[in-house]
């Protein structure tokens, strides 16, 4: 088994206490060094010395940011000693496949703070910072400087705030009155609360091809918890961005169901599944703002999404613009230019930097530069070298350690700012705190009281002028998905078995401590009428086969549905009713979204172009009235596409498939 823990011996000390396992006995090797071999990154877990030789040469050991944190535990079981507990053996994958103890074992909301001086906060966050000033300093080198400073107006700033703060100095400075307003209740309450990070996005996001942990949202999340905590906040990320998956209109409509109710500030990051197709950027956005928290948004890299970043922004919300152009004048381009350095050189260079940037390109723009792209295990035959997604537009982990670093920046920035707010106010917390909530107020005004019918006429309206634009985009809805990563799964809200966790920090996907539903066996899904609708999940796209650590937390799990009897579900279920607590009546248009098979679908399966009723391959009734057709996915029956509600404000959805020994995948059903 693997566990990550920090470089300290005293660290691995308190690891191993947290192991109330009797008569175990624990071999730890050291684990981390780099080695430069075959033009190769390689995650090394047994080399320990202080130098290693590849090809000739030889190379100062070089510690990979996924291994510095990683030993290696053996824990043989006595023949009478019992099975561990699942809760144990959910711990244990969670040391495994976390990088960082924080991860783990964090302060939560609601624990106490008793750290409410502002002076004290101050202190304790400007500790922080310069800590993590001087990891970037191990991790970058001479080059730190040059790659997150900027020097505007003869002062020297960090990048995190210039990359974003030149857009639209009003969202900076709502996202700075957001913080205050956070760091004002920790000092008012006396308790920590809680800052939620939730990226969305598509497979480059979600760090196809690298590890899970690789991420620039997991690098946030290791970067930035001594921060927060010194101001009273207990930062929590959500990486669950989704490969192969665009921004709407499924992802968009179940923002809540997806992100969690609880979010402060999204970052959008679908740009390369998204094209041009603005109007399902403008609903995501929309959705999104409808969360009570009012959430700051932020669009990644594309010029081409700034006028809904600015349509946004004068709706009164923080909408800010990070764009790929910015980042590269910036910063990018000072990173040292591999194609100028002999390899000599280019092995002196810091691990962060070596071999990064060649010509324009990140790490690509010449073979140099694409050698040590992705982390490897220095074990020829270990299952995850040969891991998928390592594609040419996905980046490697140099990428997503600079943009974690860059966000982690921000984030500093804003607090800072914050801090100072506050100071600067000369007022008591609470009262503070009331003014810039009565500002808060009046700013997201604007939104709530805008024309209800979108700038960004959807695709959809044309062939279904019956379905009011306002309800779409505006009114409550449920979305009962089986995607991952989803809130809605985790917390057990969708098939309402598992514990349903509501806290703010757990990280479910590191060990699987929820309901999966079965495995997508031919007999399962083509030989039994599946009652209830069925949960299901395809074991090869979680790449069981590498066990040494976590690839990815996205998974196209799905709800299947066949020819061999009707399967029936009622929504919206008890616990999303409950959990959600829908402040209307639901008003019965109903999208069925069918699931992505990413390189094809099975040839038993309907194929989604196909699922039309009228073309007698489906069969669906909705609380006894039969669908005839389907618009971009909506239900319809021979009026058109609202179906109303049985008395209890409920609908019943009956689906089979009327072609022999068929089954149908979906992976959404949407009711507004």
């Amino acid at each position: 088994m693997m566990m990550m823990i920090t470089d300290s011996s005293n660290n691995v000390s308190r690891w191993l206490s947290l192991l109330p396992l009797v008569g175990l006995f624990v071999v730890l090797s050291a684990i981390g060094p780099s080695l430069i071999a075959e033009g190769k990154t390689i995650i090394d877990s047994t080399d320990n010395s202080d130098a290693a030789t590849t090809n000739g040469h030889s190379h100062p050991v070089d510690q990979h940011p996924m291994t510095r944190r990683r030993v290696a535990a053996v824990i043989p079981q006595k023949e009478d000693e019992e099975e561990p507990s699942d809760s144990q053996q959910r711990y244990n994958r969670r040391l495994m496949y976390s990088d960082d103890e924080k991860d783990i074992i964090k302060l939560k909301p609601g624990d106490p703070f008793t750290n409410k001086e502002l002076s004290k906060m101050k202190e304790s966050f400007q500790i922080a910072r310069a800590k993590y000033w001087t990891n970037l300093k191990q991790d970058y080198g001479e080059y730190r400087d040059d790659i997150f400073e900027e020097q505007i107006n003869g002062t020297t700033v960090s990048v995190g705030r210039t990359l974003f703060a030149n857009r639209s100095a009003v969202s900076w400075d709502r996202m700075v009155r957001k913080m205050a307003m956070k760091v004002l209740q920790a000092q008012t309450t006396g308790k920590l609360q809680p800052f939620v990070w939730a990226t969305g996005g598509h497979s480059s996001a979600a760090a196809h091809g690298d590890l899970s942990n690789e991420s620039y949202t997991r690098t946030l999340m290791r970067n930035v918890p001594d921060a927060f905590e010194a101001v009273g906040l207990a930062f929590h990320g959500r990486p669950y961005a989704m490969g192969a998956t665009g921004s709407g209109f499924e992802i968009s409509s179940c923002i809540k169901e997806v992100f969690g109710t609880d979010v402060d500030i999204f970052s959008w990051d679908y740009g390369m599944t998204t094209g041009a197709a603005l109007d399902t950027v403008e609903h995501w956005m929309w959705r999104a703002a409808m969360l009570e928290t009012r959430p700051a948004l932020i669009n990644l890299h594309n010029k081409r999404y700034l006028s809904i970043s600015e349509e946004m922004a004068e709706y009164g919300l923080p909408s800010l613009t990070f764009t790929q152009d910015q980042v590269d004048k910036a910063s990018g381009r000072k990173f040292p230019d591999t194609n100028e350095q002999t390899e000599e050189e280019a092995n002196k260079m810091p691990k962060y930097v070596r071999k990064f940037r060649c010509g324009r390109g990140y790490e690509k723009g010449g073979q140099v530069c694409e050698s040590e792209k992705w982390s490897l295990d220095p074990d020829e035959n270990e299952p995850c070298n040969k891991r998928r997604y390592r594609m040419g537009w996905h980046p490697g982990w140099k990428w997503h350690a600079w943009y974690g670093n860059l966000f982690s920046l921000f984030m500093m920035e804003t607090i800072e700012d914050a801090l100072k707010l506050i100071e600067e106010s000369g007022s008591d917390g609470e009262v503070l705190f009331k003014e810039l909530k009565a500002k808060e107020d009046a700013d997201y005004k604007k939104f709530s009281l805008m024309a209800n019918v979108p700038n960004i006429t959807p695709g959809f309206a044309e062939n279904a002028p019956d379905i009011p634009l306002d309800v779409i985009y505006r009114k409550p809805n449920i979305c009962h998905t089986a995607r991952l990563p989803s809130e809605l799964r985790y917390k057990g809200i969708l098939t309402e078995v598992g514990e349903n966790d509501t806290g703010v920090g757990n990280m479910h996907y590191l060990d699987y401590s929820y309901d999966r539903g079965m495995t997508d066996a031919r007999e399962l899904i083509k030989g039994v009428p599946p009652k209830d609708l069925q949960l299901v999940y395809s074991p090869g796209l979680y790449q069981p086969q590498c066990t040494k650590h976590l690839i990815q937390v996205d998974h196209p799990d799905f709800f299947v549905v066949n020819s061999y009897g009707p399967t029936t579900v009622v929504l919206p279920n008890p616990t999303e009713k409950a959990y959600y607590g829908l402040t209307e009546p639901l008003q019965g248009y109903i999208r069925i979204v069918k699931a992505n098979c990413h390189w094809g679908c099975p040839g038993d399966s309907v194929g989604g172009k196909d699922m039309y009723t009228e073309d007698n391959v489906m069969n669906i009734t909705v609380n006894g009235v039969s669908v005839v057709n389907m618009t971009d996915d909506f239900l319809k029956h021979e009026s058109g596409h609202k179906f109303e509600p049985n008395k209890d404000g409920l609908f019943e959805i009956t689906l089979q498939t009327n072609t022999d020994k068929k089954y149908m995948r979906l992976s959404s059903i949407i009711i507004w």
